[in-house]
């Protein structure tokens, strides 16, 4: 596995595990249908559940593979990188301000931080706008498409 990649793993996991459960208060299973507006939270929280899981397995299956394999190519890789930190680091700072300021204004500052930092161009004025744009599709596409609630 790659610098943090394991640990991303463990998190993006558990994250998703906590997304099911929260997509399925906002429609009840019994109630679970393609018209529902938990239908979609549900389904996204599942398959991002079953890809985390999926990369853990692979994960595990490589190191098996690494340790029979020679050791004379093996190192020792810190636990985090430093993208996973920084990326980590802004996910929690959207986490916080989706309770703190409106989901748009979290959502728009989380998307150009996340674009500045990965795009290695540091351009504020590009990242703002990408930002801007993203923002403004996951809403029209979740909210207006698909009738998610959004928080």
């Amino acid at each position: 596995m790659k610098k943090g990649e394991k640990v991303f793993n463990w998190i993006l996991a558990a994250m998703s595990v906590l997304f099911v459960i929260l997509s399925v208060q906002i429609t009840p299973l019994s109630e679970l249908s393609v018209e529902s507006e938990g239908f979609y939270p549900v389904l996204i929280s599942v398959i991002s559940l079953i890809l985390a899981v999926t990369n853990l397995l692979q994960g595990f299956a490589n190191e098996k593979a690494a340790k029979d394999g020679s050791d004379a190519d093996k190192k020792e890789l810190p636990p985090l990188g430093k993208d996973v930190v920084v990326m980590m680091g802004l996910l929690v700072l959207y986490a916080v301000l989706i309770f703190t300021v409106h989901y748009i204004i979290a959502t728009l500052v989380f998307t150009t931080a996340a674009t500045f930092y990965l795009s290695g161009k540091k351009d504020w004025k590009t990242s703002f706008l990408v930002g801007f744009i993203a923002t403004m599709m996951i809403v029209l596409v979740f909210k207006y498409g698909f009738s998610v609630i959004l928080p």
